[in-house]
C-alpha cells in the first residue's frame, strides 16, 4: 500500500487520475460482477422453488387389471407466492441499487484518495503563501516536494518569493542610500550655507562700521564664491547619482586588447597629475560583449580611488576566473582599515571629504558593476596597500 501511495505521490496530475480512475473501474467491476452473480442465484433459486403441474389421463386395458397413463404435453409451474416474488424482483432491484451505490461510493471514494493524495497538501500551501504574501509577510516556508504539476508550482511560488524577499531587501538598500543622501545634503549643504551667511554678517558688519577696503572686500567675496562652487559641486554630485539609475547598459562586442591599449593611454595621463606610476597588466585578447563607455567609467573612478592614496604605484591586472572578466588595481599606499572595507562602497563614504572627494567615485563603480551583471569588492593586498577587484560577466 505504501509503494503505490508513493508512486501516486510521484506521478504528475493527470497519470494518477488515470491510474486512481482505472482502480476505481476495476474495484467497481469486480464488485458488479459478483452482485449480479449472487442475484441470478436468488433467481434461479425461487425459479427452482416453484411447483410444477400437468394433465394426467387413466385408460383400463382390459381383464389384466391395470390402467395406461397418458401425460398431456400442456403443463404448467405454480405461480410465485408473495415471498417468492419478494425475493426474485428484490434480487434484481438490489441488485441495481448495489451497483449504482457501488458507481458513487466508489466515485467519492477515489475522488477522496485523489483530493487527499494530490491536491490538499499543495493547495493548502499554495493558500496560506498567497495569503501571507497579500499580507505583506514573506517570513515563510513552502515545502513541498512531489514532481508533479502543483509541485512545479509551489516551486515557481518559492522562488517568487525569495525574488520579493531580494527585492524588498534592494527597496530597503535604495531608501537608506536616500536617507543617507539626504543626511548628507542636509550635513554638507549646511557647511558652505553656514560660511556664506557668516562672510554676509561679516559684510553687514564692516559696511555699518565703514571698514570694508575693497581689498578686503574681494577677499571675502572669492570664499563665497568657493563656499558658492562646493555646493555646486556637491548638487551636481548628487544629480549624478540619481542620473545612474536611467543609465542603460548597451553591449557591444569589443577586443579587450585594445579596450586596454586605448585605457592605458588616457590612464597614464592621469597617472602624470598625481605624479604616480601607473602599470596595465593586459594579457587578455579574447571579445566580450561589454559596455565600453561605462566600463572606462569604471575603472577611471577606482584608479583615482587609488591614485589619491598611493604612495608611488598603482597597478592594472587582468585575468579570467570562469566566465568572468577580474580586474584588480592595486596601490602601495597605507590600504584599507577594517571600518573602510566595510564601507569604502558605501554612498558618499571618504577618509578625506575636500572640494574634490566627496566619497562617490567606488560607490558609483559599484553600481555601474552590477548593471552589468558585475560584483566589486576591496581588501588589502597581501604585499601591503589596497586592493580593488571587480569582475564583470562575459557574455559573448
Amino acid at each position: 500500500m505504501e509503494k503505490i501511495k508513493k508512486k501516486l505521490y510521484n506521478m504528475s496530475l493527470r497519470k494518477s487520475l488515470i491510474y486512481i480512475f482505472i482502480m476505481f473501474v476495476i474495484c467497481t467491476a469486480i464488485l458488479s460482477i459478483v452482485t449480479i452473480f449472487v442475484s441470478v442465484k436468488i433467481q434461479r433459486y425461487v425459479l427452482d422453488s416453484r411447483t410444477l403441474s400437468f394433465e394426467v389421463n387413466a385408460e383400463d386395458i382390459g381383464s389384466v387389471g391395470k390402467q395406461l397413463y397418458e401425460i398431456n404435453d400442456q403443463y404448467q409451474w405454480s405461480e410465485l407466492t408473495p415471498e417468492q416474488m419478494l425475493l426474485y424482483y428484490g434480487s434484481i432491484v438490489g441488485m441495481a441499487i448495489l451497483i449504482i451505490v457501488y458507481i458513487l461510493v466508489g466515485g467519492l471514494l477515489a475522488g477522496n484518495i485523489y483530493y487527499k493524495l494530490k491536491l490538499k497538501k499543495p493547495l493548502e500551501i499554495l493558500k496560506n503563501g498567497i495569503s501571507n504574501i497579500t499580507e505583506g509577510n514573506l517570513d515563510f516556508s513552502i515545502n513541498y516536494t512531489c514532481n508533479d504539476e502543483l509541485g512545479l508550482l509551489c516551486g515557481a511560488v518559492k522562488r517568487m518569493v525569495q525574488e520579493l524577499i531580494d527585492d524588498k531587501k534592494r527597496i530597503w538598500l535604495l531608501l537608506d542610500d536616500r536617507r543617507t543622501i539626504n543626511a548628507s545634503i542636509s550635513h554638507d549643504l549646511g557647511t558652505p550655507i553656514t560660511v556664506i551667511k557668516g562672510y554676509l554678517e561679516f559684510l553687514k558688519k564692516t559696511l555699518s562700521e565703514q571698514n570694508l577696503t575693497n581689498k578686503l572686500l574681494i577677499e571675502t567675496l572669492d570664499n563665497m564664491n568657493q563656499a558658492t562652487s562646493r555646493m555646486e559641486r556637491y548638487i551636481e554630485s548628487v544629480r549624478n547619482i540619481q542620473k545612474i539609475d536611467d543609465i542603460e547598459i548597451l553591449l557591444k562586442e569589443e577586443n579587450l586588447a585594445d579596450i586596454f591599449i586605448e585605457l592605458e593611454n588616457d590612464l597614464k595621463k592621469l597617472a602624470e597629475r598625481y605624479n604616480k606610476e601607473l602599470i596595465v597588466s593586459n594579457h587578455l585578447e579574447k571579445v566580450v560583449c561589454i559596455d565600453k563607455i561605462q566600463f572606462f567609467r569604471i575603472i577611471e573612478n577606482i584608479v583615482i580611488n587609488s591614485l589619491g592614496y598611493a604612495e608611488h604605484l598603482v597597478t592594472i591586472e587582468t585575468s579570467q576566473v570562469k566566465n568572468y572578466l577580474r580586474i584588480c588595481v592595486k596601490d602601495d599606499g597605507p590600504g584599507f582599515s577594517p571600518e573602510d572595507i566595510e564601507k569604502a562602497t558605501k554612498l558618499f563614504y571618504t577618509k578625506n571629504r575636500n572640494e574634490k572627494n566627496m566619497g562617490l567615485g567606488l560607490y558609483i563603480s559599484k553600481l555601474l558593476c552590477e548593471k552589468q551583471g558585475g560584483k566589486l569588492f576591496v581588501k588589502n593586498s597581501k604585499t601591503g596597500g589596497a586592493e580593488i577587484i571587480i569582475q564583470i560577466e562575459i557574455k559573448c
